[in-house]
C-alpha cells in the first residue's frame, strides 16, 4: 500500500508529464482509497493487540489543541469537495497533557471520517473539547500495571461512594448528517 500511495503521489505531482481530467481524478481516487485501507489495516491490528491484551500507551507530553487542528487539516480536502464546513471550538484547555498521540489522532480521525462521510454536501462539522467534571473512581482494567482511574458521567451513572468529581477533557464531534 505504501509503494501504490507513493507512486500514485508520483504521478499526480506531474513530474514525469501532465495528466487529463479523468486521469487525475482516477489517480486522486486510487489515492484516498489507498490511505482509506491502510488505516484499516492499521485499526485491524490495532484490535488483534486489543484483543490479545499487548497494547500499550505511548504517553507522551502533547499541546491537544495543536493535535487537534492537525487532525482537522487532515480531513480539509475532504470535506471542501463535499462543501461542508470544519471547525474547532475549544474552552479553556490546559497547554500540554500526557496522552497517547497516536490513539488520540485514530480516534478523532475515525469520527471525522464518519461525520465526513454521512453529512450531506453543504452541511457542518464541529469538533468541541472542553473541561468538564467527571466521575473518577479507583479501578483497573485487566492487565493495566499504570493503574488508570474509571472515568464516568455521574448524571447518568449517579456519584459512587469511592468516586469523586475531577476535570476531564471531554471531545464531541457534533454533524448535521444521518
Amino acid at each position: 500500500l505504501n509503494h501504490i500511495i507513493g507512486f500514485t503521489e508520483l504521478l499526480l505531482s506531474k513530474n514525469f508529464g501532465d495528466l487529463n481530467k479523468i486521469q487525475e481524478e482516477y489517480l486522486n481516487d486510487v489515492l484516498q482509497s489507498s490511505h482509506n485501507l491502510l488505516y484499516m489495516l492499521s485499526d485491524i491490528l490495532d484490535l488483534a493487540q486489543v484483543d490479545s491484551a499487548k497494547t500499550k500507551l505511548d504517553l507522551s507530553e502533547t499541546n491537544l489543541e495543536v493535535l487537534l487542528k492537525n487532525c482537522l487539516v487532515t480531513f480539509k480536502e475532504s470535506a471542501e469537495i463535499k462543501s461542508i464546513v470544519l471547525s474547532m471550538n475549544a474552552e479553556r484547555l490546559p497547554d500540554s497533557v500526557y496522552v497517547d498521540k497516536s490513539k488520540i489522532k485514530k480516534i478523532i480521525h475515525n469520527l471525522l471520517s464518519n461525520a465526513i462521510k454521512f453529512t450531506p454536501a453543504g452541511g457542518k462539522v464541529i469538533m468541541n473539547m472542553r473541561i468538564s467534571e467527571k466521575m473518577v473512581r479507583s479501578g483497573r482494567r485487566q492487565d493495566d500495571s499504570l493503574g488508570f482511574r474509571m472515568v464516568e458521567d455521574p448524571y447518568t451513572n449517579g456519584i459512587k461512594s469511592d468516586a469523586s468529581l475531577l476535570p476531564c477533557i471531554e471531545f464531541s464531534i457534533r454533524d448535521t448528517g444521518i
